[in-house]
């Protein structure tokens, strides 16, 4: 996972090589039409505003993602509190593997995800704020434990869940939320090459790391 953001920092080169082109990192690490504090499959801080993470239908936020860090902050932020989480104005990765233990039942939206999650949002700021030879950002107010309410507040939203031209476009990565000319088979007049097995495996080993981190800081 280190590496992986590592190789953000870098701008995509790796050893003399360039794995990734550093126009992708770009648009990757900066707001996207749709929604100003998410790039590609990544939270970016450099949006003055953002849509959270909310079901069926996601909340409007009047402030950027991470108010207390530095606005070229982003990261891949995993369910439960996984992150990667890149600075490059501070030549920073920082990484977390485990779940959290925070959890509102009011709010639960806010446990379930890190970049809404109050205490990953504090443990950021200090972490960036240890830096000595660069001035912290300005710490404007401590985080709300609060993501914007509960996953659904309104029983009639229930409907929407069943909703046929939601559910299809969640799978293919169509409307609202979807990126122009993408899909999970084709973008930009390309196709992306994918397998479901891979990304079953994938999904099942970060899950089997985040239970075996959970349950090795239990024991200390």
């Amino acid at each position: 996972m280190a590496r992986l953001g590592q190789l953000m920092v870098q701008r995509g080169a790796w050893r003399d090589q360039t794995l990734i082109d550093s126009a992708y990192i770009d648009e990757l690490s900066a707001p996207s039409p749709s929604n100003g504090g998410y790039g590609v499959l990544t939270w970016v801080n450099a949006g003055e505003n953002f849509y959270s993470v909310n079901a069926p239908v996601s909340n409007y936020v009047s402030h950027p993602v991470w108010q207390n860090a530095p606005r070229d902050l982003y990261g891949f932020v995993g369910m439960l509190g996984q992150l990667i989480v890149v600075v490059p104005s501070r030549d920073l990765v920082i990484v977390r593997d485990g779940l959290t233990s925070y959890f509102d039942p009011a709010d639960p939206s806010a446990g379930l995800t890190g970049e809404s999650n109050p205490d990953l949002q504090e443990f950021l700021r200090l972490v960036v704020a240890s830096i000595v030879d660069v001035p912290p950002p300005p710490y404007l107010r401590p985080p709300a434990h609060s993501s914007g309410g509960p996953l659904i507040d309104d029983p009639s939203q229930l409907v929407d869940f069943a909703n046929p031209e939601l559910i299809f476009d969640t799978m293919v990565g169509t409307g609202r939320a979807g990126t122009p000319g993408c899909n999970i088979v084709i973008c930009n007049n390309e196709l992306l090459p994918f397998s479901v097995v891979d990304q079953l495996g994938d999904a099942a080993a970060q899950i089997g790391n985040a239970a075996g981190a959970s349950i090795r800081d239990a024991g200390r």
